[in-house]
């Protein structure tokens, strides 16, 4: 396999170096600003209970990357050969299989390609997915075996949700909104109890263990937001359906909402990272809980906000 990787990744990026600021731009689709953006948007203004439901799909990709990476601790290119082409500083200190870019845009662009029948999205899917995973490879941050792992991993997780949607999803939509509390609060505690296995199961030596503990704080912090999102989704859509498409001047008001959301969201996250680290308890614990309250931020409070304020309407659900 890695006779095949390195054969790749040479022919890939004999392209030249003319190619690096495209492929730096398309690379930067996968920074999760991006992703939580189209999240919020979508949720906030076109359809709510669509965006949330990716939201969930896109933190539980998060999440699994991060168990995943930890798992096989795999190294990226520029580690097995240096004079391989590297441009992303900020991936020097993780793992690479699989490859969160290219997971996350199937993850994404596979839940939008499924939800429409355009023809128009079916095509940019395809590209973007295409080309992110191409990107990687150029820029030496990922094998193309580790992309295609991504790929793979983006594709069952999105089968399986939407399977699970279809089957499970409408059972637990007849439940009360204490017992689907309750069922988001074990969903999250399997995925914590996920995040402190792989690091009791595996035996790292030092360097490996702090980059593996990166990658689980990285999980954690997903597992925090999926707590936010499948709670504040249970307790707002449980009583009310919204209707978030409004006049263009509410729209472009929580469209400037969500972006200084983010803006806080980066600010908390780096604060955190910069004064505890990724690898102790605490750090673990602040980002858990900052994500969880960045969650319940994007699918509760905010939409109670935006219904106070009027910049989206409700219909009330009649007690069965």
């Amino acid at each position: 396999m890695q006779a095949f990787d390195k054969a790749v990744t040479r022919a890939i990026q004999s392209m030249g170096e003319g190619f690096l600021p495209f492929m730096e731009f398309i690379s930067g689709f996968g920074n999760p600003a991006i992703y939580f953006l189209i999240v919020i948007i979508a949720a906030w203004c076109f359809n709510y209970r669509f965006g949330v439901r990716l939201g969930l799909l896109i933190v539980l990709s998060g999440a699994l990357n991060g168990f995943l990476k930890a798992w096989f601790h795999s190294p990226r290119p520029f580690v097995v050969d240096p004079d391989l082409l590297y441009q992303s500083s900020e991936v020097a200190t993780s793992f690479g299989m699989p490859s969160g870019h290219a997971q996350l845009a199937i993850t994404l662009w596979g839940y939008l390609m499924y939800s429409s029948k355009r023809v128009s999205v079916w095509a940019l899917g395809f590209t973007m997915v295409s080309l992110i995973g191409i990107s990687r490879v150029y820029l030496g941050a990922h094998w193309m075996s580790q992309v295609m792992m991504g790929w793979s991993v983006g594709l069952v997780l999105v089968i399986t949700f939407v399977y699970c949607d279809q089957k499970i999803g409408k059972w637990i939509a007849r439940q009360t909104v204490s017992k689907q509390v309750s069922y988001a609060i074990l969903m999250t505690g399997l995925l914590v109890v996920a995040a402190i296995l792989v690091e009791v199961i595996q035996d790292y030596d030092v360097e490996l263990l702090a980059i593996a503990q990166g990658h689980l704080t990285s999980a954690m912090s997903m597992s925090g937001l999926f707590a936010g999102f499948a709670i504040g989704y249970s307790i707002l859509y449980g009583k009310r359906i919204l209707l978030v498409r409004a006049d263009w001047w509410k729209q472009i008001l929580k469209v400037v909402i969500c972006f200084f959301s983010i803006v806080i969201y980066v600010i908390v996250t780096e604060f955190f990272e910069d004064t505890l680290g990724e690898q102790s308890s605490l750090a673990r614990l602040a980002m858990f809980l900052s994500h969880l309250g960045m969650g319940l931020w994007i699918a509760y409070i905010a939409p109670l906000v935006f219904l106070t304020l009027r910049l989206v309407e409700e219909k009330k659900i009649a007690a069965e």
